[in-house]
């Protein structure tokens, strides 16, 4: 084979190779981080929780949290951010429960900024500084247990100590610590994961049965459509888990041993379990082509012996500076 002929053989080669890169990178989204030093996001998030019983719904969780994620470093290796808490918004105005450890925690974490580290996909997020933000929260938790009109005292049926050590040992860990924080975590989900393209959807009985669907697709952007742009992308997820009765008592057993002291609380725990417990997850985000999410929507359900339990959380960016 004279040079000329190799040469174009592998020209043609070259080619061939980089079509068939481009047909396998087709196939699939990778939910990957692009992001530079200085970059900037500001998200309101709107959360909560509520239960139907019947006709009767409560909400028994609601607020709006607005705040700033900004890269305050950016490496080969991985990507370093700070949340700044801007604003927030108790929308059920309810000083006990769920509420006051929001105003608390957000409180505790305006004075300490959470600090996160990824790797260089945005995936596998950590929490620099969990050891000195799981202290304060340690010590507001330690605050809202003395304040004893924030709970029902004559509950003999809950042990507000054994509740505090449970919470205390909670927050001593990285992932307690990061669980305060559901927001980020959000935001970040699938960061570093690739997803095909279209719809899939798969059966998992490692632990209890669960279904499994995902759904990815780039989005349709028009010329002048102000805010997006050629390469963003959509990506979806969702799982249903069935888990049997018993199963399930076995896990309130355990659940009451860490709240209370009285033998009776897990025979009444265990009373209000007469089905089988039905529980899912729905995840969808619609991304820039840079890995900065656009809108995250992150809903959780569970639904037992008639009581419907629903945790949702959705969250919209307002405003950018990218570099």
């Amino acid at each position: 084979m004279n040079k000329i002929t190799f040469a174009i053989a592998l020209m043609l080669g070259c080619a061939s190779c980089c079509i068939a890169q481009e047909q396998q990178e087709e196939k699939e989204v990778n939910i990957v981080g692009y992001f530079s030093k200085n970059d900037t996001m500001r998200y309101v998030a709107t959360c909560g929780k509520y239960r139907v019983m019947g006709n009767d719904t409560t909400i028994t969780n609601f607020y709006t949290k607005e705040f700033d994620f900004v890269v305050i470093d950016s490496t080969a290796s991985s990507y370093k951010f700070e949340m700044i808490p801007l604003n927030l918004e108790n929308g059920s105005k309810d000083t006990k429960g769920a509420d006051a450890f929001t105003t608390y925690t957000w409180e505790v974490l305006k004075k300490k900024h959470p600090i996160f580290t990824t790797d260089e996909m945005g995936g596998d997020l950590h929490l620099d500084n969990w050891k000195a933000i799981g202290k304060e929260l340690t010590k507001m938790l330690d605050k809202i247990l003395k304040q004893k009109n924030k709970f029902d005292s004559e509950d003999e049926s809950i042990s507000l100590d054994k509740l505090q050590s449970t919470m205390e040992f909670a927050m001593s860990t990285s992932a307690g610590v990061l669980s305060r924080i559901p927001e980020v975590q959000n935001l970040f989900l699938f960061h570093g994961r690739a997803l095909e393209l279209g719809f899939t959807e798969t059966e998992d009985s490692t632990n209890y049965p669960t279904t499994l669907r995902t759904f990815a697709s780039y989005e349709d952007v028009e010329e002048g459509d102000e805010g997006n742009y050629e390469g963003d992308y959509f990506i979806q997820y969702s799982s249903d888990v069935k888990v049997e009765k018993n199963a399930f008592k076995g896990v309130l057993g355990v659940f009451s041993n860490l709240i209370s002291d009285n033998k009776d609380t897990k025979n009444k725990l265990e009373e209000t379990v007469t089905s089988d417990v039905n529980a899912g997850e729905f995840y969808e985000a619609h991304m820039f082509f840079n890995g900065w999410p656009k809108e995250v929507t992150r809903n959780k359900y569970a639904d037992m012996s008639g009581l419907h339990n629903v945790e949702f959380c959705g969250i919209e960016w307002t405003r950018r500076f990218w570099k």
